[in-house]
């Protein structure tokens, strides 16, 4: 395999690449089979010494099941807490997940905006409105035990795209049905998601 995208390969011009400046203990890593792995050694390491051997079956499971939703979906890039020290922790399991929404060809994604904005309460990320800001929230039971799944989905054009694709910033943790969306903690998380976001940098493509 080249490596390259569909669009390298067909003579287009590659779109640029993105950067966030990531909170301590906060890593990116690539949805590939060399995370999936990096990740399976973190599980079982953590399960071995903690005496938990369920948590290594389940654990397991858990993620090989959410790569290869990752995969489905396309996603390019994620970020989360990833370490064995109190560095980046927080009250609640959480991640970013990045993709690339394209838009049909010769129209741009205005008319998805305005409908994040007109329907779904999207609002510019700390009054930047290149970047709109949208939350989203679900109740699933997992265990017998109700949990609140929550996603800010944070939405900004590809410069030079002519709004044609936009980079989707996916932002999701899940709480307690019991707390709710006002506790200082959740409170905290949303302003850590607000604030990483807003360090959002385009650089040049990598020659490769």
């Amino acid at each position: 395999m080249s490596g390259m995208s569909l669009r390298e390969e067909l003579g287009a011009r590659p779109d640029p690449e993105f950067e966030l400046r990531l909170p301590d203990g906060w890593v990116r890593r690539s949805p590939d089979d060399t995370t999936e792995r990096e990740f399976e050694r973190a599980i079982r390491a953590r399960a071995m010494a903690h005496g938990m051997p369920d948590m290594m079956a389940t654990g397991g499971q858990l993620l090989r099941d959410a790569f290869s939703q990752m995969r489905e979906h396309r996603v390019v890039a994620m970020f989360l807490p990833f370490n064995d020290d109190d560095r980046g922790y927080f009250p609640v399991p959480m991640s970013v997940l990045a993709t690339v929404r394209h838009g049909r060809p010769d129209q741009t994604l205005d008319a998805y905006v305005r409908h994040l904005i007109a329907h779904e309460g999207g609002t510019p990320l700390l009054e930047d409105k290149r970047v709109v800001r949208v939350e989203r929230e679900e109740r699933q039971t997992h265990d017998g035990a109700e949990i609140v799944v929550a996603t800010t989905l944070y939405v900004t054009p590809i410069p030079g795209t002519r709004r044609q694709r936009a980079l989707e910033l996916a932002a999701t943790y899940g709480r307690p049905a019991t707390l709710h969306r006002d506790d200082p903690q959740i409170e905290t998380v949303h302003g850590l998601f607000d604030m990483m976001v807003s360090t959002l940098r385009w650089v040049p493509p990598t020659t490769r």
